[in-house]
């Protein structure tokens, strides 16, 4: 956490008890007045940057329809996830959807082409891949007919390639995962997003799709590919750990120079403004980047995407997949704290003792703060029925600075014993909802 609101405090302190002195310490009234200002200012700056919530302002206009009253990161992150989405689940609202929100983004400058082939076009290929690996999967074991998931066809042909002669289903889903996220299949799905029609993307139609590639002055912004993928991050990206190491330069230009800077990226200022940001911020993040490991979990897939595809399994019930994506992962990086974290997360509810043992073994990250990893404990214990050592393991949250931080994905501490699903809250509203449920 950034010093900058207690730092205020004391400053505020510090200049009530120079006037009272007559400011005989100081002895520039106007000056000490402009100190305090100042400070109240950046903390102000700082608390509205870190309340920014890219996914919580998705999930508030989750079951409506796009219209010109969303904000620009609702609309992109909404657009997004829809597309990402397996397309026979809720197929005609989600068809509509993603049309109108296009158009919407559309209007405001932002160019549809650029917005599904550069910025959502290379994790909805993995994400393709990923979720087809799974149905081909169940396929092969005889738990699904191919011909119920006719929209995927041509994934599974493709994927179908890239699995192993003799599969084995007990341990070769993960190289299944593994190949076709380098192999036959993501080669089918780069030509694709190249060259379909918007609508064949937005279908996942990789087989006998309409060619219609785009224009080149329509896969960018006015101001090139740098401030295109500034944009993006700034809009659809909470953390600016999350963002492309160029997008913070950009960043601490529009700091600087908002006007300036939205002319010369070609977006309206209205629109960037949507958010703000800070230098503390920038320099977090870059901080994390050089000093933390943020490598491949998968062949093309990073740490944050990673937790990205395995969260939207999980919130769609999907525990399975996202079991069996964490325990691929965890395979082939069982050395990083992140993958760890979410692997001990997925299997919580199924292997409470093990996955506790390995939370207490992994140290706080990037995936999982120590309130966060604090509440994983708690739950662990519940899943048990244990729900005295559940409280118990509650007490050290309450020392933790982060214990009011950002909401993450956790597991219900209600439905733990029946029928598991997560929530999306801040690791202190799961702690009082633990406290007035089970404590007698």
């Amino acid at each position: 956490m950034d010093l900058l609101e207690p730092q205020y405090h004391l400053i505020q302190a510090y200049t009530w008890a120079c006037a009272d002195a007559g400011h005989i310490v100081c002895g520039n009234p106007s000056a000490c007045e402009k100190f305090a200002g100042s400070a109240s200012r950046r903390a102000d700056a700082e608390n509205r940057a870190s309340s920014f919530d890219a996914r919580r302002a998705a999930l508030s206009r989750r079951d409506q329809m796009p219209d010109h009253s969303w904000s620009t990161t609702e609309l992109l992150v909404r657009v997004e996830e829809l597309l990402r989405a397996q397309p026979n689940i809720d197929k005609p609202f989600r068809t509509i959807a993603i049309t109108t929100g296009l158009a919407r983004l559309g209007e405001r400058g932002l160019p549809v082409d650029w917005l599904v082939r550069d910025r959502i076009g290379p994790g909805l290929i993995r994400r393709a891949i990923l979720a087809s690996a799974s149905v081909w999967h169940r396929v092969a074991v005889g738990d699904l007919d191919a011909r119920d998931v006719p929209e995927l066809s041509g994934w599974l042909a493709a994927i179908a390639e890239d699995a192993p002669l003799h599969y084995d289903p007990e341990k070769d889903l993960g190289r299944v995962f593994v190949n076709s996220l380098s192999g036959k299949a993501s080669a089918v799905g780069r030509t694709w997003i190249e060259e379909a029609s918007i609508s064949d993307i937005a279908a996942w139609r990789v087989d006998g799709y309409l060619v219609s590639p785009p224009a080149l002055e329509d896969m960018a912004l006015p101001g090139g590919r740098a401030a295109s993928r500034w944009v993006h991050d700034r809009l659809t990206r909470t953390y600016l750990s999350e963002w492309a190491p160029e997008s913070w330069a950009w960043e601490a230009a529009y700091l600087e120079h908002p006007a300036r800077v939205a002319q010369r990226a070609g977006v309206a200022p209205s629109i960037l403004a949507e958010r703000t940001s800070t230098p503390g911020q920038i320099m977090r993040a870059s901080s994390r980047f050089i000093l933390e490991d943020l490598g491949e979990v998968l062949p093309g897939v990073g740490q944050e995407e990673f937790v990205e595809i395995v969260a939207h399994h999980l919130e769609r019930g999907q525990h399975g997949e996202a079991q069996t994506l964490a325990e691929a992962a965890f395979r082939e990086r069982s050395d990083s704290p992140p993958v760890r974290s979410v692997f001990a997360f997925c299997w919580l509810p199924t292997t409470p003792a093990r996955s506790r043992e390995i939370l207490r073994e992994t140290a706080e990250n990037s995936t999982m703060s120590s309130a966060v990893r604090c509440v994983n404990i708690a739950a662990s214990h519940l899943a048990e029925g244990a729900t005295q050592a559940a409280l118990d393991a509650l007490q050290p949250l309450k020392a933790l600075s982060d214990v009011a931080g950002r909401s993450a994905w956790l597991w219900d501490p209600l439905t733990l014993r029946s029928r598991p699903h997560v929530t999306y809250l801040a690791p202190d509203q799961w702690a009082d909802l633990v406290e007035s449920h089970f404590r007698s």
